[in-house]
C-alpha cells in the first residue's frame, strides 16, 4: 500500500496534505532495505516522531510484516510514553 493512501485512510483526522518528500523517503527507505543506516535532519515540528516512530513502523508491520518489534528511542521519557500511548491498541 502506498504510504500518503495509509496516512489518509488510517488517520484521516491528522492529514490536510500528502505526506512532505522526506517523510515518503524514509518509509520507503526503510521498507526497501533490511538494514540501514538512516540520518535525517528535519527541522523542529516536522513530524519527525509521529512518522519514523509510530506511522511507519504500523505500516510496515501491517502492510510488509517486515518488523518483529520496536524500540522506540527519544530525547524525554515523556515524549516516549506518548509515542507509545499513540500506537497501543
Amino acid at each position: 500500500m502506498d504510504y500518503n493512501a495509509y496516512v489518509r485512510y488510517y488517520f484521516p483526522s491528522e492529514v490536510d496534505c500528502d505526506r512532505a518528500d522526506y517523510h515518503l523517503e524514509i518509509a520507503y527507505n526503510l521498507r526497501d532495505n533490511e538494514k540501514i543506516n538512516l540520518l535525517n535532519v528535519i527541522y523542529r515540528g516536522g513530524a519527525k516522531s509521529t512518522h519514523v516512530n509510530m506511522k511507519v513502523p504500523i505500516w510496515l508491520i501491517f502492510f510488509y510484516d517486515t518488523i518483529d518489534f520496536m524500540i522506540l528511542v527519544s530525547d524525554t521519557g515523556d515524549l516516549s510514553k506518548n509515542l507509545l500511548k499513540a500506537i497501543q491498541v
